[in-house]
């Protein structure tokens, strides 16, 4: 009964100048019960829309049947439209944005707090009436800086904006369905900006899913919705987080592989920013909750499958989220090391991808084999030693660093602490360095101890302070040399070096070539193919010049 008889006399009722007339002139807002009952149909009021023709709508946007009656009062819904609405709406702004019982209205704060208003101020800013959405524009502004976005009742009224009381056609007189999609957009702006939003379950993840995946959702309302899903992901609180993840990731999944946008072209912008902040997502679910990620175990592959043809807006924000998934497989993030089925597929995954034509899927391998798998793993070093010969600098860079072991205070000069069996750097005369092996230590003479080393393949005696520890982490030598000639072809040289290979009929007992494992290694990234029992043979000399 009190709209209805506030309906009329709307658009000119008087403002109290002062506080004291606030209760003779505007008695309805002074009680707490109906100052709130005040509030929700002026907000009705502006989002009501006359109905279409042919519209079979049983309410307007964020409206259900019971308040589409409420606000036409008496009048049939096909009255309430045109002038007669615009006017309405502007009365109920000016009642909005009426100050608080002072002459001058730039001293004062208004009839109601920025928390009450700012709904009804989102509503109006995408009215179709031009004054309407003027006069919600210089509100919306004035608020930039004053509305508190973390009070849970103003949360709270953003979500029902966004998601109504209803995902479909109301079932009830009482319940809503949800706003006008320009009026969601808004809203999940402000959503995105309150950190007590993020925690705000189940409602902002009723929003986001509402937002994605809504049968009327547009392009930049589902790009709104995925900016919420970060935005939830990275400041959620972590039992919250941890009992929604996995519908959150579920969702995420799909916005990855086109199923929120059938519709929408791939290159498209807001394609292209959905899988963006989906990326980003991800990337802080794998640094808040490892253990949601841990257990998928085809994200890696989509994600490397993702580098081949991924857009550059969203390929930064791929590799952070390849970055921060390593760090969930990591044996250093969860105490103990690969599964083996899970290696094995890694493993494999790892080496495709360094094959592969796409420099990002290569880099992102070896940041990969150098994070998930430890330095004595020899499968994953071959993939290093691939991209050490790559023709980007950055893989280079990315390989070399794989392959080097971490520091672990390690590698001073000296021969302290060596015994026999150690591996070391040995530097000759001249400053070269090689690899040698301890035999056994002599300390005959206490102050000078010296060492049996053998270096390429002979047996020295060096000092002390020739020897350097080699660090802890690199792998046997033997293995991956071994591995390297297993997997190298080596295709008939016609011309190198001087000199030509040249293949002989096989004898009956013939060695196998010697190759150098340094020389394998080098060739690894580069096949090059021996025909059977090859020799090497000096080019004859050049004939004589002619007279």
């Amino acid at each position: 009964t009190l709209p209805r008889l506030l309906l009329s006399p709307l658009p000119a009722l008087p403002i109290p100048e002062h506080a004291s007339d606030l209760a003779a002139t505007l008695p309805f807002l002074v009680a707490p019960a109906d100052r709130a009952l005040i509030l929700e149909w002026l907000l009705d009021l502006l989002q009501y829309l006359p109905p279409l023709a042919e519209a079979t709508a049983a309410a307007p946007p964020g409206l259900s049947p019971a308040a589409a009656k409420r606000v036409c009062g008496k009048l049939d819904p096909s009255e309430v439209r045109g002038e007669l609405l615009a006017a309405k709406k502007l009365a109920a702004t000016r009642l909005l944005s009426a100050p608080a019982g002072r002459s001058d209205p730039r001293e004062a704060g208004g009839l109601f707090s920025p928390v009450e208003t700012l709904p009804h101020w989102l509503v109006a800013a995408c009215d179709g009436d031009g004054a309407v959405q003027s006069a919600g524009e210089v509100q919306l502004r004035k608020l930039s800086v004053g509305v508190d976005l973390e009070q849970p009742k103003l949360v709270d009224a953003l979500c029902r904006l966004v998601v109504g009381s209803a995902s479909g056609q109301p079932r009830g007189p009482g319940e809503r369905l949800a706003a006008a999609v320009a009026v969601r957009v808004r809203a999940l702006w402000y959503l995105s900006r309150s950190v007590a939003a993020a925690s705000h379950f189940p409602g902002v993840v009723q929003a986001t899913f509402h937002s994605i995946f809504g049968e009327d959702a547009t392009p930049k309302l589902r790009q709104a919705g995925c900016i919420l899903a970060e935005w939830v992901v990275t400041h959620a609180q972590m039992e919250l987080l941890s009992a929604a993840g996995a519908h959150l990731h579920a969702g995420l999944m799909r916005v990855l592989r086109g199923e929120a946008h059938p519709g929408l072209r791939p290159e498209a912008p807001e394609a292209v920013s959905m899988r963006s902040h989906a990326y980003s997502a991800l990337a802080a679910m794998a640094r808040r909750a490892p253990s949601l990620l841990r257990a998928d175990e085809t994200l890696p592959a989509e994600l490397f499958r993702a580098l081949q043809s991924e857009d550059a807006g969203a390929r930064t924000a791929l590799h952070e989220a390849l970055a921060a998934l390593a760090d969930v497989h990591a044996p250093s993030a969860t105490g103990r090391p690969l599964p083996e089925h899970m290696a094995s597929r890694l493993g494999s995954l790892l080496a495709s991808s360094a094959a592969g034509q796409a420099p990002q899927a290569r880099l992102a391998a070896m940041a990969w084999a150098g994070r998930v798998f430890p330095r004595s793993d020899v499968p994953t070093r071959l993939v290093c030693l691939t991209g050490a010969a790559d023709a980007r600098s950055e893989v280079r860079e990315a390989a070399l660093a794989a392959l080097r072991p971490p520091d672990t205070g390690r590698g001073k000069a000296g021969g302290a602490g060596l015994g026999a069996g150690a591996r070391v750097v040995v530097e000759g005369a001249l400053g070269n360095r090689r690899l040698g092996l301890v035999l056994s230590v002599h300390t005959d003479d206490a102050e000078a101890a010296y060492f049996t080393v053998r270096v390429g393949g002979h047996e020295r005696s060096v000092e002390a302070a020739r020897l350097t520890p080699l660090p802890d982490g690199w792998p046997a030598f033997g293995e991956v040399a071994a591995a390297v000639l297993q997997q190298t072809d080596l295709p008939r040289l016609e011309a190198a070096a001087g000199g030509v290979w040249e293949t002989s009929p096989p004898a009956a007992a013939a060695a196998p070539p010697t190759v150098s494992p340094v020389d394998a290694a080098c060739a690894i990234s580069r096949p090059i193919a021996f025909g059977a029992n090859p020799r090497w043979v000096r080019p004859p000399p050049p004939p004589p010049p002619p007279p």
